[in-house]
């Protein structure tokens, strides 16, 4: 392997303020799901508001309206409050039995006592560590408190045992519950110093049968740090453990799961079949080879941040790498530098990373970090990555497994996390593919000669999509995480052969071509007509960074066209100035955002049009393993036009008479390169 040191990347650990799960993050990482950008199907059933395990409601129990997840600002109710309702009751019984969830020193959560000793709380809460602090109501701590059981798809945590004289919470069967009955919601709101309490009434349940998941609902308020509190009924029996709140109601992980998996606990097994799950911080490097073999292959390492060290990361790699930095909330807030402009991408290419660039992290910085390293291509990949903090590659259960019809998964979900499921499906086979999370998710049906428009997605924590089989071959259902942690089940069965699928089609503009399909691009210039037709099975490139694009796009194999049209009039410094193609390089705004630099030209040649101007092809080279085609056309000295081809080498070679053929096809008026038979 060829190495060129890709500059090093430091990062900055700043303050940490806030606290709870998944309430821990307030920003949205929708938009940190990762892959070429695909259509997206609207599921079948789908259901508003926060993350719910399944919308179909246990019979004869009412259905619920979700809540969104709006936080609140709550008054603590004082322990000496001389009024006597029904909320101070409850919260006087269950005060000495309530904990804080702490680690290093800061509030991530609530908790509370269950009988044997073990403390409960939400699984987002304690995730991902293996051992917490708890603190009484009555100031009293216990350090290094092990978390025996996670249980990903109920959201449900268990810690313990502890020796203890807190008297252990009554759970309530829900199935005695009804609708409109009162329902009390009890946790340390991270904005206050107290156990606080809030009135609401029992709203209904939702079932998530393929998880064996049960969830409860109610109109009581719950604000962030909340989570891994109670729900109680009346007489202060736990009715749900709080996993979502709102100022508009809570959800919770129902009192029924929690006394089945507290049951497996005592017998010694685990709280669910994925099992804990911990991550890996033993054996930690400060180098690492990585090696990615397609456009869904990833390798995820993972550091515990000391939130005061500044670190650095480099990437020593021939060819261009991305990579992603989120922490144990799912965020990937981090800033990057390029040229006095702050962005915040999801995903940062190893080509732009300089020894100048620094990653600020202005959220959480203690704790976990997973460093998530992708390309969008079906090449190979490989390099090293470099760090000043031990790095722990982490091996993902899910990653990599088989699906069969007939079949449901489940899977954990963590920051960053792609898993990819395969099966084999015959041409014409019309299947249905259900997901069903505890947050939202991408779910992505490809295979590995795939055209942009056969390959369809799918965005949301629980629905379903029918995908119609386009070949005989074997295909990659993909997983995909913007969130912190869970769990979903992914399920595939056949539709009958009547049932109506919509089956992907080429698009109607595509163009037949000697060289295959294409498409046509025609540039704003109004007169003469200026365009050309590029090649239609590469659309679904990452415009992302590319300023000056007129069209980006790229195929499977790295195989990309830009195009820029381009006002010289701005860029001259003189009215009467001439500008000659190497000052119109030297110029593009696109050419300074590719990713690549210090290309060698290896062979140029002029093709005259009708009027005189020169139109300018040239081959190139570059350092990073490229091969490229560059087209140049200034018109009147006022506009420019580039189209710029490349590739990685070992494609570019097997891809050049499609480039040809495009390059032929760029015409001015009613002339064209291919057109041409003089040259200079």
């Amino acid at each position: 392997m060829k190495a060129g040191l890709i500059g090093p990347l430091a990062l900055l650990l700043l303050a940490f303020s806030t606290a709870c799960g998944g309430e821990r993050n307030p920003h949205s990482t929708q938009s940190a799901l990762s892959g070429a950008p695909v259509p997206t199907l609207e599921a079948e059933s789908t259901t508003t508001g926060p993350s719910l395990p399944t919308a179909t409601p246990t019979p004869d129990r009412p259905t619920v309206t979700p809540v969104p997840l709006i936080y609140p600002t709550f008054t603590p109710v004082p322990s000496d409050n001389p009024t006597s309702t029904p909320s101070t009751v409850v919260l006087e019984k269950l005060r000495p039995s309530m904990v804080r969830i702490r680690v290093n020193d800061q509030d991530y959560g609530s908790g509370f006592v269950v009988e044997g000793g073990y403390i409960v709380t939400a699984a987002h809460v304690a995730w991902p560590y293996s051992a917490t602090d708890i603190v009484f109501e009555d100031g009293t701590e216990q350090t290094n408190v092990p978390v025996i059981g996670y249980d990903y798809h109920a959201d449900i945590a268990f810690l313990g045992p502890i020796i203890t004289s807190a008297p252990h919470v009554e759970l309530a069967n829900i199935d005695d519950e009804y609708e409109g009955s009162p329902v009390f919601a009890l946790g340390y709101p991270v904005d206050g110093t107290e156990l606080s309490v809030t009135a609401g009434e029992f709203e209904g349940v939702w079932d998530w049968t393929s998880a064996d998941v049960m969830t409860v609902g109610s109109t009581a308020a719950a604000s962030r740090g909340m989570s891994g509190g109670l729900m109680t009924n009346r007489d202060g029996e736990v009715i749900g453990v709080i996993i979502r709140g709102s100022e508009s109601g809570t959800i919770g992980a129902s009192s029924n799961n929690l006394r089945d998996r507290l049951g497996k606990i005592e017998r010694g097994e685990k709280a669910s079949a994925t099992g804990l799950r911990l991550l890996p911080y033993h054996d930690g490097r400060k180098e690492h080879e990585f090696v990615l073999q397609g456009r869904w292959d990833t390798e995820t390492f993972v550091f515990r941040s000391d939130g005061e060290t500044a670190e650095t990361i480099e990437f020593d790699s021939y060819e261009d790498v991305e990579y992603g930095l989120f922490n144990e909330f799912g965020s990937s807030d981090f800033r990057v530098w390029h040229g006095g402009t702050r962005i915040v991408p999801e995903y940062q290419s190893t080509r732009h990373s300089t020894g100048t660039d620094k990653l600020y992290y202005p959220f959480y910085p203690y704790g976990t970090w997973f460093i998530v390293l992708r390309q969008p291509f079906d090449i190979k990949r490989e390099g090293v990555i470099k760090s000043s903090i031990p790095l722990t590659r982490y091996h993902d259960a899910d990653d990599g497994g088989e699906i069969q019809i007939g079949d449901t998964v489940a899977g954990v979900f963590t920051p960053g996390d792609v898993d990819r499921y395969s099966i084999e499906l015959n041409k014409g086979q019309k299947v249905r593919i259900r997901i069903d999370a505890n947050d939202t998710l991408r779910v992505t049906v490809d295979y590995p000669t795939a055209p942009p428009y056969e390959i369809v997605s799918f965005d949301g924590r629980l629905g379903e999509f029918q995908y119609y089989a386009p070949n005989d071959t074997k295909y990659m259902i993909v997983v995909q995480s913007a969130g912190q942690v869970g769990g979903y089940t992914l399920s595939v069965s056949n539709l009958s052969g009547s049932a109506e699928v919509v089956r992907p089609e080429r698009p109607v503009n595509v163009i037949d071509s000697p060289a295959g399909d294409m498409l046509r691009h025609a540039f704003e210039r109004p007169s003469p007509t200026v365009q050309l037709n590029y090649p239609a099975n590469i659309t679904g490139g990452d415009h992302s960074g590319v300023v000056g694009a007129a069209l980006f796009e790229q195929g499977r194999r790295g195989e990309t066209v830009a195009l820029e049209e381009a006002d010289l009039t701005y860029l001259k410094q003189s009215a009467d100035m001439m500008f000659s193609f190497g000052e119109y390089i030297e110029r593009s705004v696109l050419m300074k955002n590719l990713p690549f630099s210090n290309e060698v030209v290896t062979d140029r040649r002029e093709v005259e049009t009708p009027t005189g101007s020169p139109i300018l092809i040239e081959e190139f080279e570059t350092v990073d393993g490229l091969k490229g085609v560059r087209l140049l056309y200034l018109h009147e000295e006022e506009t420019g036009f580039m189209a710029v081809y490349y590739a990685p080498s070992e494609v570019f070679e097997e891809w050049r008479p499609v480039v040809d053929y495009s390059i032929g096809t760029f015409s001015v008026g009613g002339f064209s390169v291919a057109d041409s038979t003089q040259s200079r």
